[in-house]
């Protein structure tokens, strides 16, 4: 693996690695607590509400996976790195 290259990027508050070659990019993912949820939608300015409806789930499971009540699912970082870009993309185009 000679050619790959690692970039670690710190834009939130998940921790996502991105390690490229030359035909393949693969996004490992670390996964989150429940203050690290919070500390993301809190920087990213959604309420659980927004954020379940955002995500397409209940209120009530954004709320249990912020008190430890539900694991916080594996995909839900890769979840919530798609709405950062989303977002980025709407500030791009003035929206």
């Amino acid at each position: 693996m000679q050619d790959a290259v690692y970039l670690l990027t710190k834009a939130s508050s998940i921790g996502e690695i991105f390690l490229l070659t030359r035909r393949n990019v693969y996004l490992i993912l670390m996964s989150m607590t429940p203050d690290s949820l919070k500390a993301w939608r809190a920087k990213h300015g959604y309420t659980q509400v927004k954020l379940a409806q955002a995500l397409d789930v209940d209120e009530m499971t954004v709320s249990r996976w912020e008190r430890g009540v539900y694991l916080i699912p594996g995909f839900l970082a890769l979840a919530l790195w798609a709405l950062e870009r989303k977002r980025g993309e709407k500030k791009v185009r003035g929206q």
